[in-house]
């Protein structure tokens, strides 16, 4: 999270790829950052609520997510998708 910090621009939106829990988007958005943080399940993203009140936390799929529609339209400067996220996409979701 701090390597994330130091690079990104103070304020910087950042979306947090398979959040989990929100530890690392929920830094992010305590030290200034804009964040938004998506994961399928709902109850990570709850303790993510919970626990890190200053990031917009949603539950959703990111192959199939549609951020206009839930009202996020603009782009980000920086995507994170920290631990194993990318070992549960499909070969052929993967960008």
């Amino acid at each position: 999270a701090r390597l994330v910090d130091a690079v990104a621009a103070r304020g910087a939106r950042i979306l947090d790829a398979g959040c989990g829990p929100g530890r690392l988007g929920g830094y992010l958005a305590a030290v200034g950052h804009h964040v938004v943080g998506v994961d399928v399940d709902p109850v990570l993203i709850e303790a993510a609520e919970q626990d890190h009140p200053g990031a917009r936390w949603l539950v959703g799929d990111l192959a199939e997510l549609d951020l206009p529609a839930r009202g996020i339209a603009e782009p980000f400067d920086v995507i994170v998708s920290a631990g194993n996220v990318m070992t549960f996409l499909a070969p052929s979701t993967r960008v």
